[in-house]
């Protein structure tokens, strides 16, 4: 924080005065924690302690009250302007050293051997084990305490101070929407380093960017006749029924369903394996069956005579026919089949 004389200081500490009204960024959280993601909590980490417990509170009342008027964010550094307890805003800077050119293409190299991690980045996710993978580089994302610099032209000695605290917790909810901002201020923004993991990934590749992806598809109708496919194995099924087991229905002379079906499936895997779609044999296939064409709705088809049908008699009919031809009914009066079947044939033979 910025010395002042003594003068400045009266009796060694700055004089309490109520803060000016302002109307600036306000933080979207109202209570308890301010930032939610592990990536943004990893950042407050550097400066929340015991020993600062008192000065940040003040920072989140300050940080959603709207008492941070602008903010700016560049490589390496963040430039903010607070509304204190004085007329003039107070100038607060946030400030890391950004990684070197160097620095970012051996970072580059780290996250693009894991393959979901340009996936995570471009959802908006930071990948929970980026520092891991850093790590051995000798670089660090979030920066330690002793790594940050915070300045302000309040008169307060401590640090973080309210105002510069109230500007980490807004910079905090900036990571929680965009973890790109974290990446942007350690010195490489968002575009750049999306395009730096997709060339390296191209090149693990074999060299091919997106303009030999457009050559291969330009000639993929011209690459020539599909490779052989692999040799039909009809006993693929015999393998999958014996793990099917029995399956307790019996068809025919007691056979088990599945062993029935056994014939069928080899059938099939021949004739799949051998189909003109996969040989390439277009010669063999069958020809388009014609669409009939469509009948004329002015007038409809005259329909073939149909075969003469017999009305099934009623009941009283057949009993009283059988009793005329001495045939006898059952108990409840109720025809038998045979003799319905008896008395159809009769009147067809009429």
């Amino acid at each position: 924080m910025a010395r002042h004389d003594e003068d400045t200081w009266g009796h060694g500490f700055p004089t309490a005065k109520p803060r000016l009204p302002a109307d600036g960024i306000r933080a979207r959280s109202r209570r308890g924690d301010i930032a939610t993601t592990w990536w943004a909590r990893r950042f407050l980490k550097a400066i929340e302690s015991p020993e600062t417990a008192s000065r940040l509170s003040r920072g989140k009342s300050y940080a959603r009250s709207g008492q941070v008027l602008a903010m700016t964010i560049a490589p390496g550094e963040v430039a903010a302007q607070v509304q204190g307890s004085r007329r003039e805003p107070y100038t607060v800077t946030v400030a890391t050293a950004p990684f070197t050119p160097a620095d970012w293409r051996r970072a580059v190299g780290a996250l693009a051997e894991r393959a979901g991690y340009t996936a995570e980045l471009l959802d908006g996710r930071m990948p929970e084990d980026v520092e891991q993978v850093l790590e051995p580089l000798g670089l660090a994302l979030f920066p330690a305490m002793r790594q940050l610099d915070l300045e302000c032209s309040c008169p307060d000695w401590g640090n973080p101070c309210k105002h510069a605290a109230a500007v980490c917790y807004l910079l905090a909810e900036l990571f929680d929407e965009d973890p790109f901002v974290i990446l942007h201020w350690r010195g490489m923004p968002r575009a750049e380093l999306l395009d730096a993991l997709r060339a390296h990934r191209a090149g693990q590749a074999g060299g091919v960017g997106d303009d030999g992806g457009e050559d291969e598809l330009r000639g993929f109708w011209t690459a020539g006749p599909l490779p052989e496919p692999p040799p039909a194995d009809p006993t693929a099924m015999t393998r999958l029924l014996q793990r099917l087991g029995p399956v307790g229905v019996t068809v025919g002379a007691g056979v088990d369903f599945a062993q029935a079906l056994l014939p069928a499936y080899e059938a099939m895997v021949r004739h799949r394996w051998s189909s003109p779609l996969l040989t390439g044999d277009l010669a063999e296939l069958p020809p388009p069956v014609p669409r009939p064409a469509p009948v004329s709705s002015e007038r409809a088809p005259t329909p073939e005579p149909a075969e003469e049908r017999f009305a099934l008699p009623s009941a009283a009919e057949v009993r009283a026919w059988a009793r005329s031809n001495g045939i006898g009914v059952n108990e409840r009066g109720r025809p038998r089949v045979d003799v319905v079947q008896a008395y159809l044939d009769a009147h067809r033979a009429t």
